[in-house]
């Protein structure tokens, strides 16, 4: 699991926990913090806890040096607070400390010490230093999380849901959870949140925990192409220098899109020399769906290493 990996990465002493143990913890603790945090934002009783919950887990994850997690931790409190009861953010907002933050704002040694540590961030992140980078955007995020704990509760004074409110939530809820088992379908594996995971489930092969099968309804993901010359076309050029496999599909919708490029690439077992969207004709015709679908329906360069090392 990437939790291993990520808690390595950890600023001393709590990367010092380094055991078999450890690594069991950070593996399935991630799906029972997780898993509470879901259940307790879905039950009003709870919502509060569920919000603290949330962001003291994702600001732990940002000290990892692992990647740049600070700006998803800062995301990720930020649709958090889209949990807070309407009554609840009014009292946020009228709290003594965010009125002493919303008139210290406005004086210049505030300004000032906001502007540095945010060069401080930069700096640490363009140098690979995330876990410190982190530490340079607790100050600026620390405050707030402070005042929607301390001030987010709720107090019974919720407002009712409208019909239009629980239509809107009801469909994006559906839309989110569609858009996130679309690689267990065989289809995209792009901007499916997936979130930090060394997931394969390409060429009829699966690793996640629950969805073990490779029997899918779709076959989108069964072909893998590995490009062998790209003809000094920078996209393709990325799959060569990196070791990147391209699904099958994804190869010919790049052809479709760049009528004048060509592709050396080898897929199951055969080697193909100078390809270009005129020698697959037939099949883009056949195979791809209309323009506006394939804006929305991309794919994942496929790790083709392993095992395949954690990313985004």
């Amino acid at each position: 699991s990437c939790a291993v990996a990520l808690w390595d990465r950890m600023p001393a002493p709590l990367n010092w926990l380094d055991n078999p143990v450890m690594d069991y913890s950070a593996i399935y603790g991630t799906f029972l913090v997780e898993g509470t945090i879901a259940v307790m934002l879905l039950v009003k009783r709870f919502r509060h806890y569920g919000i603290a919950l949330g962001i003291a887990f994702h600001l732990l994850l940002a000290l990892s040096s692992y990647a740049m997690y600070i700006a998803f931790t800062v995301l990720s409190i930020a649709m958090h607070v889209l949990f807070i009861d309407p009554k609840a953010a009014e009292r946020i907002l009228d709290s003594a400390p965010m009125r002493v933050v919303t008139s210290r704002m406005r004086e210049p040694v505030y300004v000032i010490t906001a502007v540095i540590l945010l060069l401080g961030l930069g700096i640490l992140a363009f140098t690979g230093a995330y876990g410190l980078a982190s530490l340079f955007a607790f100050p600026l995020v620390l405050p707030f999380c402070w005042v929607i704990l301390r001030y987010g509760q709720n107090l019974g004074t919720s407002s009712q849901w409208t019909r239009a409110g629980t239509v809107a939530a009801t469909v994006t809820f559906a839309a989110f959870f569609l858009n996130g088992a679309t690689p267990y379908l065989g289809l995209k594996t792009a901007q499916s949140l997936n979130m930090f995971a060394n997931l394969r489930l390409e060429q009829g092969s699966s690793n996640h925990v629950v969805f073990s099968s490779p029997d899918r309804p779709f076959r989108y993901l069964d072909d893998v192409a590995t490009i062998d010359d790209a003809f000094d076309n920078l996209q393709m050029q990325g799959y060569v220098v990196n070791d990147f496999g391209i699904v099958y599909y994804d190869l010919l919708a790049f052809l479709a899109n760049n009528p004048d490029a060509r592709v050396s690439y080898s897929m199951n077992g055969q080697s193909y020399r100078a390809v270009s969207a005129a020698d697959r004709k037939a099949e883009i015709d056949a195979a791809l769906h209309p323009q506006w679908v394939r804006k929305w329906f991309h794919f994942q360069p496929v790790q083709l290493q392993q095992p395949e090392p954690c990313t985004l």
